[in-house]
């Protein structure tokens, strides 16, 4: 939602009060078809001084420049202001006094959780057509010592059971971080007498 100023913003053509303008390059592909091969976006660079000439004669060197016409640069809100909705003021007081699921309800094309619902429901309908319900098998590094292993796997299983099928989770724990001395050490600083206690009984079973 614009704000109300960008419908008359006095600032939306190209005789600009600052020494340079740097924006978005909407509008590339006129210049050089090839100069966001990478897909990492090209800025816009509008020098609109003299002093402004000096300030990026002065870095140009340490940037890949590539002139371009100024009637290949003329994206939207160079040329005029917003154009602003006309349901906005009433989309701001609806949303004020009802909040934002009324408003979602009443002026987006779907409710949002009729969306989600669609979207999960096609695909477990996919999901169960071309693979039917199958039992899986969860082995993954789920018993480190911190809560985003725990939390990977518990996402990984509630996901694939909502598709309708049967999980469970392998609960491979491997010797190494079983008997990890770095952990106990990292437990040690929670209950020192009983973390040591426990320490001295998993050294004796050695």
């Amino acid at each position: 939602m614009f704000r109300h100023s960008c419908g008359k913003c006095h600032y939306t053509n190209t005789k600009r009060p600052s020494d340079i303008t740097i924006a978005d390059f909407w509008g590339w592909e006129k210049t050089d078809p090839d100069i966001n091969k990478d897909d990492k976006g090209v800025s816009l660079i509008l020098v609109n001084t003299e002093k402004g000439h000096k300030l990026f004669d002065a870095v140009k060197d340490r940037m890949t420049v590539i002139p371009a016409k100024l009637e290949d640069c003329l994206q939207p809100n160079l040329q005029h202001p917003s154009v602003i909705h006309p349901k906005r003021m009433k989309f701001e007081r609806d949303y004020q006094r009802k909040g934002f699921e009324y408003v979602m309800k009443k002026y987006g094309k779907d409710d949002w959780k009729k969306k989600a619902h669609k979207l999960l429901g096609r695909v477990k309908k996919e999901d169960k057509t071309d693979f039917g319900i199958m039992k899986i098998g969860i082995l993954t590094y789920h018993c480190a010592h911190n809560y985003g292993a725990v939390l990977q796997c518990y996402a990984l299983q509630e996901y694939l059971k909502s598709l309708g099928h049967e999980v469970c989770v392998v609960d491979y724990r491997p010797t190494y971080l079983k008997y990890s001395l770095f952990i106990w050490y990292n437990w040690l600083s929670l209950n020192p007498i009983k973390c040591i206690k426990k320490i001295i009984r998993q050294l004796r079973s050695f």
